[in-house]
């Protein structure tokens, strides 16, 4: 579909629009809506293609030319185009950001500051949205049993309301914090210290052999049997326990959605 300067295709304005909970595109679109569905498009696609000069509006073409002209010579705009490539939500969410900062009338510094200021934005508040799906990985909404994540109409659904609900997404980042301690105690798992010796066992580990041990490879005569106890873990050795602390246990969130939960409390 046409929009100011380019051709932007139907499934890419569908996402746009659905990411945003905005009305389906259509060709009356006011200029600045046209704008964003194209920058959307360079952000979710990468790739645009421009409208044949004698098509444009001669009044709004030279207003959205500048503005992409600034665009592509941001760095910090590739980045965010970069980020959001072939993730349309995120895309939508950068759209969000960057047109609050934009101001088509102003000088052509001021438009590149507030460019990247907005790109700024839009970088953190994708963060900030990843970091809460990943808390809610496996939350569904809805009757349906909750799809693979990051794919299907769900996690879009759920996008959409942690971006507008502040006690939601509070307790997305919680629950992503401690999905972080969980995996990160799964990968360094508890090894015996060396706080307390208490006990004496057989092994193999020469840092804490017993001195009869380690004087016995001292002559010739018993040296092979201690040789023979190191290849069988058969070496008296020291054992000593340490403490580690825990990270807490999993997190349950439990939700009551009974009729006597409705309304202001």
């Amino acid at each position: 579909m046409k929009r100011v300067i380019y051709d932007v295709p139907l499934w890419s304005l569908y996402l746009h629009r659905a990411a945003r909970g905005l009305p389906r595109a259509d060709p009356s679109d006011e200029a600045k809506r046209a704008l964003e569905d194209e920058v959307f498009e360079r952000l979710y696609a990468g790739e645009v293609e421009p409208i044949p000069e004698a098509q444009r509006s001669p009044s709004m073409a030279s207003w959205a030319q500048r503005i992409h002209e600034t665009i592509e010579q941001l760095p910090a705009f590739a980045r965010l185009a970069q980020d959001c490539r072939g993730h349309p939500d995120e895309a939508a969410m950068a759209i969000d950001e960057l047109m609050k900062e934009i101001k088509p009338d102003e000088a052509d510094d001021v438009l590149r500051r507030s460019i990247r200021a907005g790109c700024g934005k839009a970088t953190e508040a994708i963060e900030r949205i990843r970091e809460a799906l990943e808390g809610l990985e496996h939350v569904g909404f809805g009757s349906g049993p909750p799809g693979p994540p990051g794919t299907g109409a769900q996690p879009r659904s759920l996008a959409m309301r942690l971006r507008d609900d502040e006690r939601l997404r509070r307790i997305a980042l919680l629950a992503g914090r401690f999905r972080r301690i969980a995996g990160g105690k799964r990968q360094s798992k508890v090894r015996h210290g060396a706080d307390d010796l208490v006990d004496i066992e057989q092994g193999a580990d020469m840092s804490r052999m017993l001195p009869l041990e380690i004087a016995q490879l001292a002559h010739p005569q018993t040296k092979l049997l201690t040789f023979r106890n190191l290849a069988e873990a058969a070496c008296l050795q020291y054992r000593f326990e340490g403490k580690e602390t825990l990270g807490k246990g999993p997190l349950v969130v439990a939700l009551d959605k009974s009729g006597s939960m409705q309304g202001d409390k």
